[in-house]
Protein backbone atom coordinates (compact mmCIF):
# COMPACT_ATOMS: atom_id res chain seq x y z
CA UNK A 1 0.00 0.00 0.00
CA UNK A 2 2.90 2.23 0.34
CA UNK A 3 3.58 2.17 -3.22
CA UNK A 4 -0.23 2.84 -4.00
CA UNK A 5 0.32 -0.50 -6.06
CA UNK A 6 3.10 0.26 -7.69
CA UNK A 7 6.48 -1.39 -6.86
CA UNK A 8 8.59 1.18 -9.00
CA UNK A 9 6.98 4.24 -7.35
CA UNK A 10 7.86 2.52 -3.49
CA UNK A 11 11.31 2.14 -5.04
CA UNK A 12 12.03 5.19 -6.82
CA UNK A 13 10.34 7.59 -4.13
CA UNK A 14 11.19 5.69 -0.97
CA UNK A 15 8.82 6.26 2.10
CA UNK A 16 7.67 8.84 4.50
CA UNK A 17 9.22 9.29 7.84
CA UNK A 18 5.79 8.25 9.22
CA UNK A 19 5.67 5.06 7.30
CA UNK A 20 8.93 4.43 8.34
CA UNK A 21 8.17 4.51 12.03
CA UNK A 22 5.28 2.42 11.54
CA UNK A 23 7.07 -0.36 9.71
CA UNK A 24 9.70 -0.05 12.85
CA UNK A 25 6.87 -0.20 14.98
CA UNK A 26 5.81 -3.37 13.32
CA UNK A 27 8.89 -5.04 13.40
CA UNK A 28 9.42 -4.12 17.22
CA UNK A 29 5.82 -5.87 17.95
CA UNK A 30 6.43 -8.86 16.09
CA UNK A 31 9.55 -9.30 17.79
CA UNK A 32 7.70 -9.08 20.81
CA UNK A 33 5.26 -11.87 19.76
CA UNK A 34 8.50 -14.07 19.19
CA UNK A 35 9.69 -13.10 22.36
CA UNK A 36 6.95 -13.75 24.23
CA UNK A 37 6.36 -17.30 23.06
CA UNK A 38 10.23 -17.79 23.79
CA UNK A 39 10.12 -16.12 27.58
CA UNK A 40 6.90 -15.45 28.32
CA UNK A 41 6.97 -13.47 31.94
CA UNK A 42 4.69 -15.19 34.49
CA UNK A 43 2.67 -12.19 35.78
CA UNK A 44 -1.26 -11.83 34.79
CA UNK A 45 -2.60 -9.36 32.27
CA UNK A 46 -2.78 -6.66 34.28
CA UNK A 47 0.57 -6.51 35.94
CA UNK A 48 1.90 -6.60 32.51
CA UNK A 49 0.15 -3.64 31.48
CA UNK A 50 1.01 -1.77 33.82
CA UNK A 51 4.69 -2.94 33.55
CA UNK A 52 4.45 -1.71 29.78
CA UNK A 53 2.71 1.47 30.61
CA UNK A 54 5.24 2.34 33.45
CA UNK A 55 7.95 1.58 30.76
CA UNK A 56 6.41 3.77 28.27
CA UNK A 57 6.03 6.48 30.31
CA UNK A 58 9.41 6.18 31.41
CA UNK A 59 11.04 6.05 28.04
CA UNK A 60 8.98 9.30 27.35
CA UNK A 61 10.24 11.37 30.03
CA UNK A 62 13.11 12.86 27.97
CA UNK A 63 10.74 13.66 25.11
CA UNK A 64 8.71 15.13 27.70
CA UNK A 65 11.23 17.13 28.81
CA UNK A 66 12.76 18.63 25.39
CA UNK A 67 9.26 19.70 24.48
CA UNK A 68 8.34 23.18 24.10
CA UNK A 69 5.10 22.56 25.51
CA UNK A 70 2.73 19.69 26.74
CA UNK A 71 -0.64 21.71 26.59
CA UNK A 72 -3.47 19.94 24.83
CA UNK A 73 -5.23 21.96 22.63
CA UNK A 74 -9.20 21.64 24.04
CA UNK A 75 -10.49 20.48 20.73
CA UNK A 76 -7.99 17.55 21.30
CA UNK A 77 -8.43 16.61 24.45
CA UNK A 78 -11.13 13.75 23.18
CA UNK A 79 -8.13 12.43 21.02
CA UNK A 80 -6.21 12.36 23.78
CA UNK A 81 -8.46 10.08 26.10
CA UNK A 82 -9.17 8.19 23.30
CA UNK A 83 -5.52 7.24 22.46
CA UNK A 84 -4.99 6.93 26.30
CA UNK A 85 -7.93 5.10 27.53
CA UNK A 86 -9.27 3.36 24.42
CA UNK A 87 -6.15 2.33 22.40
CA UNK A 88 -3.28 1.91 25.26
CA UNK A 89 -5.54 0.46 28.17
CA UNK A 90 -8.56 -1.35 26.73
CA UNK A 91 -7.25 -2.54 23.47
CA UNK A 92 -3.87 -3.57 24.85
CA UNK A 93 -5.47 -5.77 27.95
CA UNK A 94 -7.59 -7.30 25.23
CA UNK A 95 -4.01 -8.10 22.73
CA UNK A 96 -2.87 -9.67 26.63
CA UNK A 97 -6.03 -11.77 26.82
CA UNK A 98 -5.94 -13.08 23.04
CA UNK A 99 -2.18 -13.76 23.78
CA UNK A 100 -3.31 -15.94 26.96
CA UNK A 101 -6.19 -17.83 25.68
CA UNK A 102 -4.76 -18.45 22.07
CA UNK A 103 -1.17 -17.78 22.34
CA UNK A 104 1.31 -15.30 20.67
CA UNK A 105 1.61 -17.72 17.47
CA UNK A 106 -2.00 -17.11 16.92
CA UNK A 107 -2.63 -14.07 17.81
CA UNK A 108 0.49 -12.53 15.95
CA UNK A 109 -1.59 -12.84 12.72
CA UNK A 110 -3.94 -10.58 14.02
CA UNK A 111 -1.79 -7.46 13.58
CA UNK A 112 -1.85 -7.91 10.44
CA UNK A 113 -5.84 -6.49 10.32
CA UNK A 114 -4.32 -3.21 11.72
CA UNK A 115 -3.59 -1.25 8.21
CA UNK A 116 -6.93 -2.78 7.25
CA UNK A 117 -8.85 -1.15 10.18
CA UNK A 118 -7.35 2.09 9.96
CA UNK A 119 -8.10 2.47 6.60
CA UNK A 120 -11.99 1.89 7.66
CA UNK A 121 -11.86 4.27 10.11
CA UNK A 122 -10.37 6.38 7.72
CA UNK A 123 -13.43 6.02 5.57
CA UNK A 124 -15.68 6.34 8.03
CA UNK A 125 -14.59 9.10 10.06
CA UNK A 126 -12.54 11.27 7.60
CA UNK A 127 -14.33 10.26 4.18
CA UNK A 128 -11.06 8.99 2.80
CA UNK A 129 -11.90 6.99 -0.86
CA UNK A 130 -10.64 3.63 -1.28
CA UNK A 131 -8.68 2.54 -4.03
CA UNK A 132 -7.88 -0.75 -5.79
CA UNK A 133 -4.68 -1.11 -4.18
CA UNK A 134 -6.77 -0.23 -0.90
CA UNK A 135 -9.06 -3.63 -1.99
CA UNK A 136 -6.03 -5.71 -3.22
CA UNK A 137 -3.99 -4.82 0.04
CA UNK A 138 -7.47 -5.54 2.36
CA UNK A 139 -7.72 -9.43 0.32
CA UNK A 140 -4.27 -10.16 0.57
CA UNK A 141 -4.46 -9.46 4.65
CA UNK A 142 -7.50 -11.40 4.95
CA UNK A 143 -6.69 -14.21 3.21
CA UNK A 144 -3.22 -14.31 5.31
CA UNK A 145 -5.34 -14.19 8.06
CA UNK A 146 -7.40 -16.79 6.84
CA UNK A 147 -4.42 -19.60 5.99
CA UNK A 148 -2.97 -18.99 9.36
CA UNK A 149 -5.95 -19.45 11.69
CA UNK A 150 -7.52 -22.48 9.22
CA UNK A 151 -3.76 -24.16 8.58
CA UNK A 152 -3.34 -27.62 9.67
CA UNK A 153 -0.12 -28.29 11.99
CA UNK A 154 2.66 -29.76 10.57
CA UNK A 155 3.67 -31.06 14.07
CA UNK A 156 7.28 -29.99 13.47
CA UNK A 157 8.75 -27.26 16.23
Amino acid sequence: MLGQGQPSRLLAGGINRGDGLMLIGALAYALYGILLKRWALPFSPWLNLYLQIGFGVLFLIPVALSAQSLAIAPAAISMVLFAGIASSIVAAYCWMQGIARMGSEKTAIFMNLLPLLTALIAVLVLGETLHGYHYLGAGLILFGVFLVQFRQPTGVN
